[in-house]
């Protein structure tokens, strides 16, 4: 009886060490989504079957409001706002059941999943919005600046209470102005927070004091967006050349691989991997892994810009844009990179 129980085990332990392992399925390029109305500014998820892009409206519809897609998996589905304007970007909120969008003319939204309906909340800014970050229940923050970053009016840094948004508590109006615009916000926590924008100024907030950040970079060229881990903070921008900026710990130090274009938009996982977006005219993708940057093969030939990237837990890597030179901002476009592909979506 013992001799019959261990020979057929023994025989399949073989069978199983012998027989090839499934191959992979090989990550490919696809692009989703394109020649939508307005351009797509930002995306966002929590999950390869949750996620979020936000952009432009119809220039000719305005009344339509702002464009905001949701991806559940099977399906694509278009969201109105019931407001009118323009969204640059979408991020999660404190809790599971809300997100936060900002976008031009001082616009901000918090959508929440439960009701399935958004809320408009007073800025008291006509300024565009162009990051928010809302890492606690009490503590958030958006910023921007004047339309077309021109002027002498200064960078906008709003603060989020729990309640209402405002003037940020103990941000010195001469750190706050001393940029034309904040472009992006990334929060790793409530007291540490890190904001970016033109000349490569750079903000940290960390609980109690706000201080100027050198970028390290020799051209001082405007940063776009930033993001990071526990341990690394990256930002991204650049005037035609590309500029990439690290900062592990010990203040940013500059990177400019060859053949750098500007980039939009940045991404950073939290194994320290990051996908950057940008080109000029022609959508770029670059990759830094083990610390080191390079651009990515195979990306779709398209003739817009991508202006931001975010990175599911899966590894695909979600990049969209669109006619970002135009005014308004035209031909939005989704991309998407992975072993499976999102269902495409037409307008």
């Amino acid at each position: 009886m013992l001799r019959r129980t261990i020979v057929p085990s023994v025989l399949l332990a073989l069978v199983c060490a012998c027989s090839p392992e499934p191959a992979a399925t090989p990550k490919t390029w696809s692009v989703v989504m394109e020649n939508l109305p307005g351009a797509l500014l930002s995306v966002w998820g929590t999950s390869s079957k949750d996620v979020w892009t936000v952009g432009g409206g119809d220039p000719k519809h305005p009344e339509n409001g702002p464009q905001v897609l949701h991806w559940d998996g099977k399906a694509w589905t278009m969201l109105k706002t019931g407001v009118p304007g323009n969204l640059a970007w979408v991020t999660h909120g404190a809790t599971d059941d809300e997100l936060w969008m900002v976008g031009f003319d001082g616009l901000i939204l918090r959508y929440l999943r439960s009701t399935n309906k958004f809320v408009q909340l007073p800025s008291n800014t006509k300024q565009w919005l162009w990051g928010v970050a809302v890492p606690d229940a009490t503590d958030g923050w958006a910023v921007g600046g004047a339309p077309g970053c021109v002027g002498d009016t200064g960078g906008v840094v709003l603060h989020w209470d729990g309640t209402a948004w405002g003037a940020t508590p103990g941000l010195d109006t001469t750190l706050q102005n001393s940029t034309a615009c904040w472009f992006k916000v990334f929060a790793r926590a409530k007291n540490d927070v890190w904001i970016v924008g033109t000349g490569g100024h750079i903000l940290h907030y960390d609980g109690t004091t706000w201080k100027a950040m050198d970028s390290g970079q020799s051209s001082k060229a405007t940063l776009l967006t930033v993001s990071g881990n526990a341990n690394l903070v990256i930002a991204v921008g650049g005037m035609g050349e590309g500029s990439i900026v690290e900062n592990s710990g010990n203040g940013f130090v500059e990177k400019i691989p060859t053949g750098l274009q500007q980039l939009n938009g940045v991404f950073v996982e939290a194994n320290g991997d990051a996908v950057a977006v940008g080109g000029a005219g022609m959508g770029t993708v670059w990759q830094r892994k083990g610390g080191t940057w390079t651009q990515m093969s195979g990306t779709p030939e398209i003739s817009q810009d991508f202006h931001g990237t975010w990175v599911d837990p899966d590894g695909g890597i979600w990049a969209v844009g669109g006619n970002l030179m135009t005014v308004p901002q035209t031909g939005g476009i989704l991309a998407h990179f992975g072993a499976s592909q999102p269902a495409s979506f037409t307008p």
